[in-house]
């Protein structure tokens, strides 16, 4: 996840860094599911699971306010202002 965040802000544009912080959300999710997959099939405690998925939503939240602040911000262009 995050190797996709590094290479996706390296990328010439703010529309490929965008594709890359979807592909790490992808990736995020990947994880979550092999998490539950171990607690289920017993390699991990409850108590691990549950603090692993307490950072996982942490960093999820985060990555959508990444995601958020880029695609509300559409242009760089300064919005022009009326003097009345």
């Amino acid at each position: 996840m995050p190797a996709n965040i590094v290479e996706g802000h390296s990328k010439k544009s703010k529309k490929e860094f965008l594709r890359y912080l979807y592909i790490s959300g992808g990736s995020l999710e990947e994880l979550r599911y092999f998490l539950l997959l171990f607690k289920d099939l017993g390699y991990m405690t409850e108590e691990a699971y549950n603090t692993f998925e307490s950072k996982l939503s942490e960093i999820s939240y985060l990555l959508n306010q990444l995601i958020k602040s880029l695609t509300s911000n559409t242009s760089n262009t300064p919005k022009k202002h009326h003097d009345h």
